[in-house]
């Protein structure tokens, strides 16, 4: 079952990184999946952990969107030009990757390395917005193939405890 939920997992991460990087959109069915096979790969699931990561996620976009209110002058809606809905269920969807502590390293460490492949490719060529939900899959990928080999040691290992 576990190797089932990793193919599947894989797979799904797979799919958002094309759909995000061509169509600058993913196709809404990715996201239960991804939620799912996470779920299967963390199994059992500690919901105490689960609904503090998506109240992280929900605590978060609201100090961004906060944030960008106050450097703007006024109320602003960040799935306007900011971020995309997509991207913030990609968030949600991710919530049972790791409990809250790693969950917390992994977004942010995430969002780095997105960042960071966004300026490499910036420098190639001019984007205007960042395939968040694709970039942020390209570290889930490597995350959980890390994950998935004992000898690398990962969130898991390093500050949980968690030796799967």
């Amino acid at each position: 079952m576990h190797t089932i939920a990793i193919f599947i997992l894989l797979t799904t991460l797979s799919v958002i990184i094309w759909q995000d990087v061509k169509f600058r959109a993913i196709h809404w069915l990715t996201l239960p999946i991804l939620f799912s096979s996470l779920m299967a790969y963390n199994y059992p699931i500690n919901f105490h952990h689960l609904f503090q990561n998506i109240l992280f996620v929900l605590a978060l976009l609201f100090f961004i969107t906060i944030y960008i209110s106050i450097r703007s002058k006024r109320w602003i809606l960040i799935t306007r030009e900011h971020f995309g809905i997509g991207d913030i269920l990609f968030l949600i969807a991710i919530t049972p990757i790791s409990p809250t502590l790693g969950f917390m390293y992994i977004v942010i460490i995430g969002t780095l390395c997105s960042l960071l492949i966004a300026l490499v490719l910036m420098l190639k060529k001019r984007q205007q917005h960042i395939p968040y939900a694709g970039y942020f899959s390209i570290f889930l990928f490597v995350y959980i193939i890390a994950d998935c080999c004992s000898w690398i040691p990962t969130l898991n290992y390093i500050y949980l405890g968690n030796p799967q």
